[in-house]
C-alpha cells in the first residue's frame, strides 16, 4: 500500500500499519477488537482492518472508506471528535 501516488517508499516485507498496531496492543495489553484506528490514505487500509473499530476520514479514497467499519463525519458535522465521543463518551464526551 502507498500513502500517496507520487511517493516512493520502501518498506522490508511484512511492515505495515496494520502489523504495528498488533505490536502496540499486544504491548499494551489491548485486544484488537478495543482498538481503535483511523486512516485516511491506502498505506493506512491495514491498519484500520486491523483494529476493532476502523475509521476512514470523510477525504479518504473509495477503497479505504470501503474498508472500515465507520466513517468519519465532515467537518461541518463535528468531524472524528464528534464520532470519538459517540464511541469513547468517558474520554470524550
Amino acid at each position: 500500500m502507498v500513502s500517496r501516488t507520487d511517493f516512493l517508499e520502501l518498506l522490508p516485507r511484512g511492515v505495515s500499519k496494520g502489523e504495528a498496531l498488533k505490536v502496540v496492543a499486544h504491548h499494551l495489553e489491548v485486544p484488537l477488537s478495543r482498538a481503535i484506528a483511523v486512516g485516511d490514505q491506502e498505506n493506512d487500509l491495514e491498519m484500520i482492518r486491523a483494529a476493532g473499530v476502523g475509521i476512514a476520514m470523510p477525504h479518504s479514497p473509495p477503497s479505504v472508506r470501503a474498508g472500515a467499519n465507520r466513517l468519519a463525519p465532515p467537518p461541518e458535522a463535528g468531524a472524528l471528535l464528534s464520532l470519538l465521543a459517540e464511541l469513547c463518551p468517558e474520554y470524550f464526551g
